[in-house]
């Protein structure tokens, strides 16, 4: 049977995911040309994003008392 549940740590582990497919999607050579519009280049970090979300299994949930603790 699927598990549909979601919580925030599992939001907090797909914002994380995002943001580094992102980073890479909007840097790389290929994809940083005029040529590609921002919309394909968005779409394909949120398509990559989901992909790798559902085949890495996330750590435990850190619990984190300052922003500092969540930095390092």
């Amino acid at each position: 049977m699927i598990d549909f549940s979601f919580s925030i740590y599992d939001l907090e582990y797909f914002l994380l995911i995002l943001v580094r497919v992102s980073c890479f999607v909007f840097i790389a050579p290929f994809f940083s040309m005029n040529n590609t519009p921002r919309r394909v280049r968005a779409a394909l970090s949120i398509f990559i994003s989901a992909l790798l979300y559902n085949v890495l299994t996330p750590a435990p949930a850190l619990i984190y008392e300052t922003v500092m603790d969540y930095a390092i």
